[in-house]
């Protein structure tokens, strides 16, 4: 058995480690600039990082590396609150102090250790995959790139979050009924012109398409969603009604109809094969949250966060990755 303290040596470790695997399962809080030239990760690799708006603008992750891993295969997640650093590599696990960056690497005091205990191996994937909720999506790792302060050195990381309710820290989820409509060709015209705005910001496009919704004036959720915000879409198909998996929001627009009445058109980042959950059983799991008035044509927003991690936690748990 091997059980190894590391302190200088943790970065040759980690990288000689991540270049050798068959497999790796990080979860770590903070990526910087150049974190893929120190953690290699492959296709179908697992990666767990705060990948909220404070970490981004502190310039402690960076979406461009994001996009890289993603770009690769790569399946990431974030958790806002991470602050674990626990690399599995096939046998071995290194859990230590070290965020991936330039600063770990050549200025910070780091330690680690690493073991191939079968016992702290399993635990440490295990905990890992319970991580799995919040998928970040091509499209929004983009979008992102604009927040990202690469210098920005802050004073406190709690100062960074804004009071504006447009500028929250957390995406909110969303769950609504959808039905099929008729549109108008000048409707058409305006989805269709924002479609493909849309699909260019679409990095993997073998595993994501652009999905399109429109919602009235009176909505609640054309009012007060935001950019990278999930929705869970309630739909009817062969006289069953599913929900499909979280989507991203990647982009709005509002106009107005012929009779002046206001209209919003939200586009999604959806899986293009996605896995459904039966709406019975859905249903049971919005009660377990404490969910109230539950019927097939709601439309709620999940703002708790346990509650929210709990529902998008549901597609980890029922489908394989």
């Amino acid at each position: 058995m091997i059980n190894k303290f590391l302190q200088n040596n943790i970065w040759s470790e980690i990288t000689s480690l991540s270049k050798k695997s068959n497999r790796s399962y990080v979860a770590v809080a903070y990526l910087g600039t150049g974190a893929s030239k120190l953690l290699h990760l492959k296709n179908s690799d697992i990666l767990i990082v705060n990948f909220s708006l404070a970490a981004i603008r502190s310039g402690q992750t960076s979406p461009e590396e994001i996009i890289h891993y993603i770009s690769k295969g790569v399946k990431v997640y974030s958790c806002s609150n991470l602050h674990s650093k626990v690399f599995v590599f096939d046998n071995k696990v290194i859990i230590g102090s070290s965020n991936v960056s330039n600063n770990s690497k050549n200025n910070l005091v780091e330690s680690a250790i690493l073991t191939n205990d079968k016992n702290v191996v399993a635990s440490s994937i295990g905990f890992i995959f319970s991580l799995t909720n919040e998928h970040i999506t091509p499209a929004y790792a983009k979008k992102l790139k604009k927040d990202y302060k690469k210098d920005y050195k802050p004073s406190f990381l709690n100062k960074l979050t804004s009071k504006n309710k447009s500028d929250r820290i957390s995406p909110t989820l969303w769950i609504c009924r959808i039905f099929d409509a008729e549109f108008e060709d000048y409707e058409n015209k305006i989805c269709s012109t924002e479609e493909k705005k849309a699909k260019k910001k679409i990095i993997n496009k073998k595993e994501f398409i652009i999905g399109s919704i429109r919602f009235g004036s009176k909505s609640t959720i054309s009012k007060n969603s935001r950019f990278g915000d999930f929705i869970i879409y309630l739909y009817k198909e062969n006289g069953k009604l599913f929900a499909y998996p979280p989507a991203r929001i990647i982009s709005k627009r509002n106009y107005k109809s012929k009779k002046g009445n206001n209209r919003t058109l939200i586009f999604t980042e959806d899986a293009k094969n996605p896995n459904t959950i039966d709406w019975k059983l859905f249903s049971t799991i919005l009660k377990k949250i404490g969910t109230h008035r539950i019927s097939e044509n709601m439309t709620r927003e999940i703002r708790n966060v346990n509650s929210k991690q709990f529902i998008l936690g549901q597609w980890k748990s029922l489908f394989s990755h």
